[in-house]
């Protein structure tokens, strides 16, 4: 169930409806919460977790962004691009030593990396 309503949520995302796709994003990771850490459906939280990245990115709520960033980066989840990758273990890095200077710069260069590999 979580990944079926994760999906809905990118589709929520992609057509510009952000209401929705906050819930059932969260509504993914309700499910999510339920499985073990080793499921197997949780290699696809990226799902919901950049779409929802990118939502909290647009309302000013780094701390939420964040959150999403290392939902993605989790041992066990699905493996992405390396540069991809590599930027957000940078970024969130930063955050949480708070010695990021041009952190909005950088969340931003993870999420226009994201869209470029299709994950938003």
């Amino acid at each position: 169930m979580g990944t079926s309503t994760a999906n809905l949520a990118w589709l929520a995302w992609k057509n510009k409806d952000l209401d929705k796709l906050e819930i059932l994003g969260k509504q993914a990771y309700t499910y999510w919460e339920k499985v073990p850490e080793t499921h197997s459906s949780l290699v696809f939280a990226w799902t919901a977790a950049f779409p929802l990245a990118a939502l909290y990115w647009q309302r000013g709520n780094l701390p939420k962004c964040m959150e999403q960033f290392e939902s993605v980066v989790k041992p066990g989840r699905k493996r992405i691009e390396t540069d991809l990758e590599q930027n957000m273990v940078a970024v969130l890095s930063a955050y949480n030593s708070s010695t990021a200077i041009m952190l909005h710069e950088d969340v931003l260069g993870v999420l226009q990396l994201a869209e470029k590999y299709q994950y938003l």
